[in-house]
């Protein structure tokens, strides 16, 4: 059996920004972060942190619950189709 690995280094094959904005949405919502923070979230993002670690050291230093409110360090890979809930 051949093996093939499809990159999708330019979006052709996944919305990257239009999936980050779901999540963004979701986070902001869940954490009740407020209405600005999804639009901080998608500036940082924007602002060239696409390592999920820096991402969420910015996330957790920009809001003072971060530290105690177990937020997670990278987003999540993998979520159901059509779900809300990403998978564990």
């Amino acid at each position: 059996m051949q093996r093939l690995a499809l990159f999708d280094l330019d979006n052709t094959l996944v919305d990257l920004d239009q999936a980050f904005g779901l999540w963004a949405g979701e986070f902001a919502e869940q954490h009740e972060l407020g209405p600005e923070a999804m639009g901080w979230l998608l500036e940082l993002d924007r602002a060239s942190y696409p390592h999920r670690e820096e991402f969420f050291t910015r996330v957790r230093e920009h809001y003072p619950c971060a530290a105690g409110c177990g937020w997670p360090t990278a987003a999540p890979r993998s979520r159901r189709r059509g779900s809300s809930t990403p998978k564990a």
